[in-house]
């Protein structure tokens, strides 16, 4: 199950999977980048995300510093 994390606000499960395209740029506020996490795991964030304030709760799953709202979910759950 996907998890919208935005920088600012507490997180809330994506309830419409499979993921599109569309419907990450809409979530993060942009064109997308991936980050793999060791989990095997994607953060999906906005690529121009350094413009953004930090998010503390990405970051920590990342271990390195990750900024603006950000997309956690599986390889599978985007179409």
């Amino acid at each position: 199950m996907a998890t919208y994390i935005p920088a600012s606000r507490p997180a809330k499960p994506v309830s419409e999977l499979p993921l599109t395209l569309a419907a990450l740029q809409i979530l993060v506020g942009g064109f997308i980048e991936f980050v793999e996490l060791r989990s095997g795991d994607w953060l999906v964030v906005n690529e121009a995300s350094h413009l953004a304030p930090l998010n503390t709760s990405a970051t920590a799953l990342a271990g390195i510093p990750v900024y603006g709202d950000v997309v956690l979910c599986e390889p599978s759950d985007i179409a």
